[in-house]
């Protein structure tokens, strides 16, 4: 809250000569309550702990006696003691006490020195400082883009296991991703030659299934100029892959038939029989997702340069380097603009539900989008509608009055 407090009073004005008359640490509050208001020290660290608590209730009951010794102790005015209690009311949303301003002043001039003036190490850094956590490593990646700074696929090429600084061919630098980053991969040692055969790599460092699974899918194996597709197929056995899915089913349905027996001996008003429920749900869903992933390996089996990219780039990475917009038609499609009110139709792909009950009751959603200019947003949507959308699949949304999600459709795709 940007509230002058100059020219209220000569012991304010020594108070705050240091800050140019606005309100910015504790200490400062603590002496204007004693100065000001007359308080002990101890009264007047009992509002500096309750500021410090930030429970804005807790120091509005605290406000009214304080106007009132500001005016009886200081002759203050009552527009003048408001002003000055108003101020100290907005620090109950967050100030700092002295020192860990100075501390806080100092990191934030150190790491925007090291950003500006060593960019490609202080984002390597960050990268490396948080390689667990997709969320913040997806917030550097678009840092790197609106720096001009190219992330690299991972590759075993290089064999680099955390986030490594290279040069291109160009001369320009770039940011590697390391392979301890992929999904299911920890470090992992590389033994790599350029005239190997993806077959012989693996064979080579004698990788499990889950390792080759997430190199391929992450790219990392790209360097041997094979397809993704292919190189599941041969790695991973997939006709076996399919007799163990459908021998896992199988196992799931006895399982689905043993809990239904339970369940129909069992009270339906006792706690057992939401449980047995919950997990007769849960191996059907199992089932579900085991016949999806039979369906694709089927796919891939038929036509290995139908391997869908960006979904294994997703699953292993948590984003994709594919254009994940050039099968659809983009002609009439937006820009998304955040501000604007009236209704506007926009490519994106959501990257995360998160659903809520509003005040009636009713299910509603917050939805992180990423639209097709790189820009993201945080969109409303209510009623059951979004429980049939998915994640990290290609929509074309309808917004209107800012950040209202009013439907989500299938886009066009381009003529071929």
């Amino acid at each position: 809250m940007d509230i002058s407090l100059e020219n209220i009073h000569p012991k304010l004005d020594s108070i705050l000569s240091s800050t140019y008359g606005q309100l910015i640490f504790q200490e400062q509050v603590t002496e204007i309550v004693m100065e000001l208001a007359g308080y002990s020290a101890g009264k007047a660290d009992v509002i500096r702990k309750t500021i410090g608590r930030k429970i804005k209730e807790e120091l509005d009951t605290l406000i009214p006696e304080l106007k009132k010794s500001f005016m009886e102790y200081s002759g203050l005015t009552v527009e003048q003691a408001d002003k000055i209690a108003t101020s100290i009311q907005a620090c109950s949303s967050y100030i700092f006490n002295k020192a860990h301003s100075v501390e806080y002043g100092l990191i934030a001039y150190q790491t925007a020195y090291l950003k500006a003036n060593y960019p490609y190490e202080y984002m390597t850094a960050l990268f490396n400082a948080n390689m667990g956590d997709l969320e913040k490593v997806t917030e550097y990646r678009e840092e790197c883009r609106f720096m001009g700074i190219k992330v690299l696929p991972p590759s075993v090429s290089v064999g680099n296991n955390k986030f490594q600084i290279e040069q291109e061919p160009s001369g320009k630098g770039a940011i590697r991703i390391g392979l301890s980053y992929i999904k299911g991969i920890n470090d992992i040692s590389v033994q790599y030659e350029s005239d190997m055969k993806f077959d012989e790599f693996f064979e080579t460092n004698g990788y499990n299934k889950r390792v080759k699974e997430a190199l391929i899918k992450s790219g990392a194996m790209d360097c041997f100029l094979e397809s993704r597709g292919k190189m599941l197929n041969t790695a991973l056995n997939y006709p076996y892959e399919i007799i163990t899915l459908k021998n896992k089913n199988k196992g799931l349905e006895e399982k689905i038939s043993n809990k239904e027996n339970e369940k129909n001996s069992s009270n339906r008003e006792t706690k057992r029989y939401g449980s047995i429920v919950k997990q007769i749900d849960k191996y059907k869903n199992d089932i579900i997702s085991n016949n999806q992933k039979i369906m694709d390996i089927m796919s891939i089996m038929k036509d290995t340069e139908s391997y869908d990219v960006a979904k294994g780039e997703i699953e292993t990475l948590g984003f994709t380097f594919k254009n994940r917009y050039e099968d659809y038609n983009t002609d009439g499609i937006d820009t998304y603009f955040p501000n604007k009110i009236n209704s506007q139709f926009v490519l994106g792909v959501i990257h995360k539900f998160k659903k809520i009950k509003d005040k009636n009751g009713k299910d509603m959603a917050f939805v992180r989008v990423e639209f097709i200019d790189n820009q993201s947003a945080e969109l409303v949507m209510f009623s059951n509608y979004f429980k049939r959308l998915e994640e990290n699949v290609v929509y074309l949304f309808k917004i209107r009055n800012k950040t209202f999600l009013e439907s989500a459709g299938v886009p066009k795709r381009r003529m071929r």
